[in-house]
């Protein structure tokens, strides 16, 4: 019969249960995450993409952004918007042909002839099956925009001479990497009620025609996984006031102006206070341009920054100067 466990043996087992745990490894972490892995299998099915005397793939890249997105909108203290939704956004990128000459850097690399090509929505649950299936008919529909697109590329080609062209694409290091998500609860009652309260400071100033207040909340997590073995889970956010305003001067011509308060959360952004001094501040401005005298007509020299002058021939000039 075997000793019985003492108690610092208990408590070391614990720790390296704990450190176990810890040190899985990113891949192991990411195998288990569902839209990673419904990526990770259709990667190693579309490697058998060909159609039969064309091109055959060299690379194939999925990247799709998961988000939660809150929004409200105000005018005058009124609602006008209020929004709450998940959004799951997807890109594929095929190239076809080779690292030295395939589809892209070309004009018309995403063009379609007979359709855009595309595809159902990506399902909003994690339902394994159903994101395979809308990531199989995204790769089928861009890998044959890919050919149609290299062989324009091969055709427009014909009667160029280029003696020294630069590779379409260049390898770049594997990469694992697997971070948790980051969401935290939005307190949505408290901002649709500062977005309300903010869009009230417009009710003092009768020249200015039209306000709006928006307020938007988004945490999502990015995913990109490609056929070299890089796959990334990176968690991320963003959260923003924007504030717009309009109004008409005597002589009827419209004025406007608008700020932006941002931040990575809703959190980060700053305090009632800030805000409600610099929507005042941009009001008052507002006003004072709607009541500006108008400007007097000018007959003169203009100077231009070098930069800008050259824009400036080239636009006014160059196509009358074309042979």
């Amino acid at each position: 019969r075997g000793r019985p466990m003492t108690r610092t043996s208990a408590l070391a087992l614990a720790i390296s249960a704990a450190l176990s745990v810890r040190a899985l490894p990113a891949q192991e972490r990411a195998d288990k995450d569902v839209i990673l892995r419904a990526m990770h299998d259709e990667l190693q099915r579309s490697r058998a993409l060909k159609i039969v005397d064309l091109d055959a793939p060299y690379f194939i890249e999925y990247s799709l952004e998961d988000a939660d997105v809150f929004s409200v909108s105000a005018t005058l203290g009124g609602i006008i918007h209020i929004s709450r939704r998940p959004l799951r956004a997807l890109d594929v990128n095929v190239r076809v042909g080779s690292p030295k000459f395939d589809n892209t850097n070309y004009v018309l690399s995403n063009f379609r002839a007979g359709g855009s090509g595309d595809v159902s929505p990506l399902p909003l649950d994690n339902n394994y099956l159903a994101l395979r299936q809308t990531l199989w008919l995204s790769t089928d529909s861009t890998f044959k925009t890919a050919e149609e697109a290299i062989s324009r590329k091969r055709s427009a080609l014909q009667n160029v001479n280029v003696t020294d062209s630069l590779p379409d694409f260049s390898a770049a290091p594997v990469v694992h990497s697997w971070k948790p998500s980051a969401r935290k609860p939005v307190n949505e009652e408290a901002l649709q009620a500062l977005t309300v309260k903010l869009s009230k400071i417009f009710l003092a100033y009768p020249k200015i025609t039209s306000s709006e207040v928006d307020f938007e909340s988004v945490q999502s997590d990015s995913y990109l996984a490609n056929s070299e073995g890089t796959s990334i889970r990176e968690p991320g956010g963003l959260a923003y006031f924007r504030v717009q305003a309009n109004a008409q001067a005597a002589d009827g011509m419209p004025v406007r102006n608008a700020v932006v308060f941002n931040a990575l959360s809703a959190s980060a952004l700053p305090g009632e206070a800030a805000i409600t001094r610099e929507i005042t501040a941009l009001a008052d401005n507002l006003t004072a341009l709607a009541a500006a005298p108008q400007g007097e007509d000018y007959d003169g020299p203009v100077l231009f920054e070098p930069t800008a002058t050259a824009q400036l021939f080239g636009q006014l000039l160059g196509d009358a100067l074309k042979v």
